[in-house]
């Protein structure tokens, strides 16, 4: 799951003499909290919530990847582009020197760039799985140029919310053009 890729990058960057914030929402940072209590002399990090707007349709036990339906995946992705202003707000309380992000927040790296600080794209997938995908918010629907490489309906959700995200801006990883792409893994 991403939450605990994100977890185990930033363990071993506190095993480095950082101090690490991960910052998600409540559901994640609840599920990862007896593993940063059990651990806690193995390594520093410290848990941030980030505020996602509370909907019906979408409970805090909803507000993760992990247990959102598949129907609610465009609910969710909605919430987190609505959570800009509250991540800001975290940016601003603990000015960190440097922002790790990753495919739910891609404006992380312009509100991070305002007050100057640096921002990494994070990929939890594979090459394999990042080329797909850019493959198809490049040239949409198209056949991916290794047959063996799909989605299936039900996944090809995933792509639909990726190529409708808006206000992403050049720091989107998958946006429709190469210049991101160069810019995102370059760093």
């Amino acid at each position: 799951m991403v939450i605990y890729s994100r977890l185990e990058l930033a363990k071993k960057l506190s095993q480095k003499n950082f101090h690490m914030y991960l910052c998600s929402t409540a559901i994640n940072l609840t599920s990862i909290s007896k593993s940063t209590e059990n651990n806690s002399g193995d390594f520093s990090v410290q848990l941030v919530e980030l505020h996602l707007p509370s909907w019906p349709e979408l409970p805090p036990s909803y507000q993760t990847t992990r247990n959102v339906p598949p129907d609610l995946m465009p609910k969710l992705h909605e919430a987190f582009q609505l959570s800009r202003s509250s991540f800001a707000e975290v940016i601003k309380t603990i000015m960190p020197d440097l922002v790790i992000y990753d495919l739910f927040q891609p404006w992380a790296a312009t509100l991070a760039s305002s007050p100057g600080i640096p921002a990494v794209y994070f990929a939890t997938s594979g090459a394999a799985a990042n080329s797909f995908y850019q493959h198809s918010t490049t040239y949409g629907n198209d056949t991916f140029p290794y047959q063996a490489i799909y989605l299936r309906d039900y996944e090809r959700m995933t792509i639909d919310v990726l190529l409708n995200i808006e206000d992403s801006g050049e720091d989107f990883p998958f946006e429709k053009n190469d210049s991101c792409w160069t810019t995102c893994y370059a760093t």
